[in-house]
Parts: structure tokens; C-alpha cells; sequence
């Protein structure tokens, strides 16, 4: 994690344990990235309010960080290098484990949320069947660490196909 990814972890870990929610920073992350690549949140300013209906409680003291994030995440997003940074601690194996599972909890609830998805491919809804299946990993699980590496690199690709393919569904509907 970088420093400004670590900035952003510690002050969403502070907020969501003021707000005694039971979202980690990862999995707020995923659920940003999963609002946006689903197209439920198309600009910052929607972050606020979706993300304090989302955690039950009013994070308006973020707007400014969840604004730097949505930023962030949007230029990853659109970027063609498929640059999208998971916000995952990598202080150890079992922590990027448990952060990676977080990470697509979150992202597959972000995707979800307020219903009207696209139509999706089947390559898409066979990544997020895949997702589903990330996001049951745990610590039992016995997991090698280039296996664990290839399915960062899988949650990451999958995330993206589903923000170019809504995208690219939105606009060629002219929505």
C-alpha cells in the first residue's frame, strides 16, 4: 500500500469504528468501487449520502476523503493500463487474504445495491459468480501466496469488465 492508500485506509478504518459499523476500510473500498462500476454512483458528490445509508450513519466529516477516493477509483477505472488499486493491507499473507475477501464482499454489495443492474454478458456474470466464491475465502483456507496474487489479479480484472461493460452499455443507450 502506498502512502496515500494507507492515509485512506486508516481514516476510513477511524470513521467506520466511530460509526461502529461492521464494514473494514477494504470492504468500504470494494463498495465504492462496486457503486461505481455498476453505475449507481456517478459522481462524487453522490458518494456521501449512498455511502451514509450504507454504513447507517452520516460520514459528511469524509466528504473530502471519499471525494479524493471516488477521484481516484474513476481515474483507475477509465484508465487503459487497468490500473485499479485495491485498498488491501499487505502487511502480511493472512491480512491480504482477509482484506482480499472483505475487498469483494464489498464490492459485490456496492454492485448490488439499489437493484437496476445492466444486463450483463456471460463472461461478466461468470466473474461475479467467481466473486461470490472470492468473497467466501477465510483464513481456514489454505492458500499459496502466487495463488493468492493471481486471484488479487482476477478480483481486480473482474471489477474492471464490470465497470466497462456498464459503461459501455450506458452509453451506447444514451443514458
Amino acid at each position: 500500500m502506498n502512502q496515500t492508500e494507507q492515509h485512506w485506509h486508516d481514516a476510513l478504518t477511524r470513521t467506520l469504528k466511530n460509526l461502529d459499523s461492521d464494514l473494514s476500510a477494504s470492504e468500504c473500498h470494494g463498495a465504492i468501487c462496486g457503486l461505481m462500476a455498476a453505475g449507481h454512483l456517478d459522481s462524487a458528490t453522490r458518494t456521501v449520502p449512498v455511502l451514509s445509508e450504507m454504513v447507517g450513519g452520516n460520514i459528511a466529516d469524509q466528504a473530502a476523503l471519499l471525494g479524493e477516493i471516488h477521484q481516484a477509483c474513476l481515474q483507475q477505472f477509465e484508465s487503459e493500463a487497468f490500473e485499479l488499486s485495491l485498498l488491501i493491507d499487505d502487511e502480511s499473507e493472512a491480512q491480504r487474504l482477509t482484506d482480499l475477501a472483505q475487498w469483494t464482499q464489498g464490492f459485490l454489495l456496492g454492485v448490488g445495491w439499489g437493484g437496476g443492474l445492466t444486463q450483463h454478458s456471460a463472461e461478466t456474470h461468470h466473474a461475479l459468480d467467481d466473486l461470490v466464491q472470492i468473497s467466501r475465502v477465510s483464513l481456514e483456507d489454505d492458500i499459496d501466496p502466487k495463488d493468492l496474487e493471481d486471484v488479487h489479479e482476477y478480483v481486480r480484472m473482474s471489477a474492471h469488465l464490470v465497470f466497462v461493460e456498464t459503461h459501455t452499455a450506458k452509453t451506447t443507450s444514451g443514458a
